[in-house]
C-alpha cells in the first residue's frame, strides 16, 4: 500500500479525523493570534493564553482519540 494511501484520512475512523480536524483549526488559531500579536507591535505576549488553553484542548482531544476509544487501530 503506498505511503499516500496510508495516510489518507478519508479511509482513517471518524474520531481520529475529528481529531486532526480540530488539531488543524486549533493550531491555525494559534497562528493567527500570534501573527496579529506580531503585527500589532509586540509588547506582553498574550497569545501564550490562546496557547495554552487551545494545547489543554487539543491534548484532552488526543486522550479520548488515541486511549479511551481506539477504534480507529486496525
Amino acid at each position: 500500500m503506498p505511503i499516500g494511501e496510508q495516510l489518507s484520512l478519508e479511509h482513517q475512523s471518524p474520531s481520529l479525523r475529528h481529531f486532526v480536524s480540530r488539531a488543524q483549526r486549533t493550531g491555525s488559531l494559534m497562528v493567527v493570534c500570534v501573527v496579529i500579536w506580531a503585527v500589532s507591535g509586540g509588547g506582553g505576549f498574550w497569545p501564550a493564553w490562546v496557547i495554552l488553553v487551545g494545547g489543554l484542548l487539543i491534548a484532552r482531544q488526543a486522550y479520548r482519540t488515541f486511549v479511551t476509544a481506539p477504534e480507529w487501530r486496525e
